[in-house]
């Protein structure tokens, strides 16, 4: 709401009335009259601050963003090497499986064949 006009004129001539020094009357007049600019400049001194505080906010949440964005393609990255990792002891484990389970079989026939030879064989 705007405030009212002084009148500086007549504001002075009070005070040199009242026995102040018409310097001194003038300064303190002048002084009176910019109180209400010097209110508008500190409440949009503030509302500038609160924006910049705000912009900071946004700034920092877009800094968090992408570094989870960032975050998230390196754990894909690191989660297929791990699949990749996986497929490959599996396919390990299997081979070792099949060696495994031929040398079973060989040994297996190996010692059926003593077996039978050993019954073969004349007493």
């Amino acid at each position: 709401m705007p405030q009212p006009a002084l009148d500086t004129h007549a504001e002075v001539r009070k005070l040199k009335q009242a026995g102040c020094p018409e310097e001194q009357a003038a300064a303190m007049v002048d002084l009176v009259s910019r109180a209400p600019v010097n209110a508008q400049i500190a409440n949009s001194l503030n509302r500038l601050e609160a924006k910049v505080d705000s912009i900071e906010a946004n700034m920092a949440r877009m800094a968090t963003k992408a570094d989870l964005e960032l975050l998230r393609a390196e754990t894909k990255v690191d989660r297929a090497e791990a699949k990749a990792d996986i497929e490959a002891l599996r396919a390990s484990m299997t081979r070792m499986l099949w060696i495994q389970g031929l040398a079973l079989a060989t040994l297996i026939i190996s010692l059926a064949g003593i077996m039978l030879g050993l019954g073969a064989m004349p007493a």
